[in-house]
């Protein structure tokens, strides 16, 4: 994305994004102008990119079914996904080959001696930072966009018995937010339930 999109954006009072695909790197890589290819430059998914630079991190999907269509699953579904557009692994954190001052931090961490014979090429990390603010704005857009639309709950959906310091930090931050807002249910439930 070039810095000239970016500023005209940053002029606009609106833009209109249109549908893309984002690439994972190696295919990126190989469809690169031959004058930029191997100097160095990563792709990166433009759509990530804008979330990041201008804070959109409210992803917003209403899901509806509309009564008699055939395809619906069934038809009283009416729910509306708040997801987390800049932090978890958005935050685009990784590494590949991964640095030696990074792998030896991350050796301190008792969960890591497992990998500590891998070579440093052959190992990649992604990181889920959340922070709790980052937690809190997400969890307060949900619970206010339920308030001013009449919606009876929230459901929180996150994986906290196994992804314990980032689900549990979303989580623990729900709860206290959820207390806000006593006229909304306020219901927890694993990914993997949900997605069953």
């Amino acid at each position: 994305m070039t810095q000239r999109t970016i500023d005209l954006l940053k002029e606009s009072d609106c833009g209109l994004f249109g549908a893309i695909t984002s690439k994972p790197n190696i295919e990126a890589q190989k469809e690169l102008s031959p004058d930029i290819k191997n100097k160095g430059h990563i792709y990166s998914s433009p759509i990530v990119r804008l979330r990041q630079i201008f804070d959109l991190y409210t992803n917003m999907r209403p899901c509806k079914a509309y009564e008699g269509n055939p395809l619906n699953y069934r038809d009283n579904i009416d729910l509306v996904v708040f997801r987390e557009n800049t932090q978890g692994l958005y935050a685009g954190v990784e590494f590949s080959p991964v640095p030696d001052h990074i792998f030896n931090a991350l050796l301190t961490h008792d969960k890591m001696k497992k990998f500590e014979n891998i070579p440093l090429d052959e190992i990649a990390i992604s990181t889920r930072i959340f922070t709790k603010a980052g937690c809190s704005r997400i969890i307060r857009k949900a619970f206010e966009y339920a308030q001013k639309h009449d919606r009876k709950s929230v459901t929180l959906v996150e994986k906290p018995n196994v992804i314990r310091e980032t689900s549990g930090m979303m989580t623990k931050e729900d709860r206290k937010i959820s207390e806000k807002y006593p006229n909304i249910k306020f219901w927890e439930t694993n990914i993997d339930a949900m997605c069953m």
